[in-house]
């Protein structure tokens, strides 16, 4: 499978943290469109790697270890998503890692339960 351009490696997630703390993400990647949304989803599923979603960062605890898989960190068009009881929708700064909801929820991206469903502009959230 071709990897989507401006996909990172390696990327120190404590640089989108207010604290400054936590582990790399083992792929990074900002998603400022619902379309490049869509790619960068559609690519974390062929590869099997789980997805984390960040926002501004302000509310948001990594890992020592960081995590295996892909952070996308919403940009543009989707740099907010609004919660309604267990409904998520991004529009035109806030994060939520989707989880089906056979998981457990709670943690961060240093936790590996969040979904790869492409669908952004319904979902569960925690």
């Amino acid at each position: 499978m071709t990897v989507p351009g401006g996909i990172e490696r390696d990327f120190d997630l404590a640089r989108l943290t207010t604290v400054r703390a936590g582990g790399p993400a083992e792929m990074f990647a900002r998603a400022g469109s619902e379309e490049r949304l869509v790619e960068l989803l559609a690519y974390a599923r062929g590869v099997g790697a789980e997805v984390g979603v960040v926002g501004s960062g302000s509310n948001l605890l990594v890992a020592d270890d960081g995590f295996r898989g892909l952070v996308l960190k919403l940009d543009g068009d989707l740099a907010r998503i609004e919660r309604d009881g267990e409904r998520c929708s991004a529009g035109p700064p806030s994060g939520c890692l989707r989880r089906p909801p056979s998981r457990p929820a709670g943690g961060s991206p240093g936790s590996s339960s969040a979904s790869t469903s492409p669908a952004p502009s319904a979902g569960r959230c925690g």
